[in-house]
């Protein structure tokens, strides 16, 4: 017997004996295995998207806009830009991340894209929309006083 193993540690195997009901299991959804076109933001400025994404873009200079509360980017490949994605998909945007801060949403935020033949743009939803947990002034204080009587 080794040091630190015991028999009983060994987890067991129950067999199920009964009945399955396939009523209660509902089939796992299909992945096509593409990777989606995405774009990130993260908490150090830069805006990023997949090579995949940077490959489908016709035009690397491109105007985008946002919803006002973030969820949502579209990307304009068609007349005046507001950015220029380098060829390593890669731009420094602090002002963009700063909106981000401003909503007191945390980063970095995924969004993945579609096009949109209609109006002729990518649409961006947002995968991972998560708040900051703010604290207020009075606990921020009783932290410090917590931390000074340690």
């Amino acid at each position: 017997m080794k040091r630190g193993f015991h028999m009983s540690n060994k987890p067991s195997i129950k067999k199920y004996n009964g009945k399955i009901n396939w009523d209660d299991f509902t089939p796992i959804p299909v992945s096509d295995g593409r990777v989606p076109f995405t774009l990130t933001v993260n908490s150090d400025g830069f805006i990023l998207i997949n090579q995949k994404f940077y490959d489908a873009l016709k035009s690397k200079d491109v105007f985008i806009s946002k919803s006002d509360d973030l969820r949502m980017l579209i990307i304009n490949e068609n007349g005046e830009s507001n950015i220029s994605f380098p060829k390593n998909g890669r731009k420094r945007n602090l002002d963009f991340c700063d909106c981000f801060k401003a909503k007191k949403l945390s980063l970095p935020v995924k969004y993945d894209f579609s096009y949109c033949e209609e109006s002729d743009v990518w649409v961006g939803e947002c995968t991972n929309f998560i708040l900051q947990k703010v604290l207020s002034k009075s606990t921020k204080s009783q932290q410090k006083k917590a931390n000074l009587m340690k």
